[in-house]
C-alpha cells in the first residue's frame, strides 16, 4: 500500500525556516514504515516563495515596501509548491492513502486545498487530516467532502491501525481518535494520547538538504511530549505529558549528526533545563560539535549545573 504524508504549503507574510522540518509526520512515518510504502513529502519545499495577493486588504495601507511599522510584511507569499505541481505529484505517485498535517487553524485552507487536489485527481484516494486544528474542530473539518478521516490527538498508533484495517478491508470504528462520516452522520471519537515513552525516529526519511540553516542544516528534537499544565491561553489540546529517556534522545541526536545535521532545535512544549534528564543530556551535548537552539517552551529557571 502506498501512503504519502504531506506537509502543506503555507500562505503568509513570512515563514520561520528553523521550524519547517515536519517532525509530526516523521513520528507517524516511523510507526508505519514496516507495513506500507510510506513517503514524507514536504510541499513547502521549493526554490523560492511565490508572491501572491494578500487576502488582508485592510492591511495594505500599513504593510508597504516604502514605509511600514511591520516592514517585513509588505509582501504576501506562497511558501511551497503550486497547486498544479501538487496535482502532477499526486498523479505520479498514485497513493492509496494521504495523511495531511494541519497543525494550525491559520493554515487550514491550505491543507483543505491539498485534500481537494487529491480527491479531484483520484476520488478513491483516502485523505486523513491530523494536527491541532482537526483535533479541536473535527466536525467542522469533516463537513468538507474532500476529507475522509480525522485523527484526533496523537496520530502514530491510530494511523498505523487505519492503514492495517484499510489494507484488510476491516472495520475502523474502534480505532482510537478516529472520526469519519457514516450514512450521512459524522462520527466523532475522543482524542487519543499515548503513554509511550520510547523514541525511535526514522530520520533518514527526510533529507538534510531540505532544511538549511546558516551554512549548515537544522532539525528539531523532542525530549518530552505534551505539557503538565493546561494554561487557558494555550491553543493546543491537553496531552499526556511524559519524558523520553535521555538515552533514546541521545541516539536520535547521534543519528542526526550522522546524517549531516549540525544544529538541533529543542521543540518541547515544556522544556525544563534543570531536570535530571536534561542535565544528563546537556552534559553529553557539551562533548559534541553541535549548535543548540530552543524556540518553544523553555521553563524560565536555571541552576549551576545548567550554567556549567
Amino acid at each position: 500500500m502506498k501512503v504519502l504524508l504531506f506537509q502543506p504549503p503555507i500562505e503568509d507574510y513570512y515563514t520561520t525556516p528553523i521550524r519547517n522540518y515536519p517532525l509530526g509526520l516523521l513520528f507517524i512515518a516511523s510507526k508505519i514504515y514496516d507495513i506500507c510504502d510510506v513517503e514524507i513529502i514536504d510541499l513547502r519545499r521549493c526554490k523560492k516563495p511565490t508572491t501572491i495577493e494578500t487576502p488582508f486588504k485592510e492591511l495594505k495601507e500599513y504593510y508597504t515596501p516604502n514605509y511600514s511599522p511591520f516592514s517585513l510584511f509588505h509582501r504576501y507569499y506562497r511558501f511551497g509548491l503550486s497547486k498544479g505541481d501538487i496535482e502532477k505529484l499526486i498523479k505520479e505517485k498514485k497513493p492509496e492513502i494521504v495523511g495531511i498535517s494541519c497543525l494550525f487553524s491559520t493554515y487550514f485552507d491550505e491543507a483543505l486545498d491539498v485534500a481537494k487536489i487529491i480527491k479531484n485527481s483520484n476520488k478513491s484516494t483516502l485523505t486523513v487530516l491530523g494536527g491541532n486544528h482537526p483535533t479541536l474542530f473535527p466536525e467542522e473539518v469533516l463537513k468538507n467532502s474532500f476529507i475522509d478521516f480525522v485523527i484526533r490527538g496523537e496520530g502514530e498508533h491510530p494511523f498505523r491501525m487505519l492503514v492495517e484495517r484499510i489494507s484488510k478491508n476491516s472495520d475502523i470504528s474502534e480505532i482510537p481518535g478516529i472520526c469519519y462520516r457514516k450514512s450521512g452522520e459524522i462520527i466523532i471519537s475522543e482524542s487519543y494520547f499515548s503513554k509511550d515513552t520510547s523514541l525511535s525516529l526514522k530520520r533518514e526519511l527526510l533529507k538534510k538538504e531540505d532544511y538549511p540553516y546558516g551554512k549548515g542544516f537544522v532539525a528539531p528534537v523532542l525530549t518530552s511530549k505534551g505539557c503538565p499544565y493546561n494554561c487557558y491561553f494555550c491553543g493546543k489540546p491537553k496531552t499526556q505529558f511524559r519524558f523520553f529517556s535521555a538515552d533514546d534522545v541521545k541516539k536520535d541526536i547521534a543519528k542526526l549528526l550522522y546524517l549531516g545535521f549540525d544544529t538541533i532545535d529543542f521543540e518541547d512544549d515544556y522544556l525544563d533545563l534543570t531536570t535530571p534528564n536534561m542535565i544528563k543530556l546537556l552534559t553529553w551535548l557539551k562533548t559534541l560539535n553541535i549548535k543548540l537552539t530552543a524556540m518553544n517552551g523553555v521553563v524560565p529557571k536555571i541552576n549551576d549545573e545548567v550554567k556549567n
